[in-house]
């Protein structure tokens, strides 16, 4: 079930700015983790090829961190979509899957109208990310998030 983190970013970003949220790079860490913690419990898989960090800030993606990084605390523009045609996003929908893109929205639902600033509270708060800085581990465990937000049905 691997996804582009890449292509899942521009899909958050398109979503954030249909609502008008501007987005940061910090604010889009923590939802695609969020992704890849429902994704995870959900069906077993990891959605992206690599696991998250754990960072200072909460957990970071740092393939998708180093493309916007450039952003640095301003929002990340509306050109990283790449979406200047409407079938630009049918595609980008299409490559999703309608069952994960379902799953994205659900995660935005949920997580998407919170601050940046929340969102590093709230994943400072939950043991995956207090585990892996407590044992000075790079990477989150799965079994950790397992335990945390539950494991998947059989």
């Amino acid at each position: 079930m691997e996804k582009d983190p890449i292509k899942v970013t521009r899909y958050l970003l398109h979503k954030c700015t249909f609502y008008g949220d501007l987005i940061t790079n910090l604010k889009m860490q923590k939802l695609l983790y969020y992704v890849y913690v429902r994704c995870l419990v959900t069906s077993g898989e990891q959605c992206f090829k690599h696991k998250f960090q754990a960072w200072p800030n909460g957990p970071v993606y740092p393939i998708v961190y180093k493309k916007l990084k450039k952003y640095k605390a301003s929002p990340i523009g509306e050109e990283f979509m790449e979406l200047e045609k409407k079938s630009n996003l049918k595609v980008l929908t299409d490559d999703l899957g309608s069952d994960f893109v379902a799953l994205i929205d659900k995660v935005y639902e949920k997580y998407g109208l919170k601050s940046a600033f929340e969102l590093v509270a709230l994943t400072h708060s939950e043991a995956p990310w207090k585990n892996a800085i407590q044992n000075k581990k790079k990477e989150i465990s799965n079994e950790d998030i397992l335990e945390t937000y539950g494991k998947p049905k059989k």
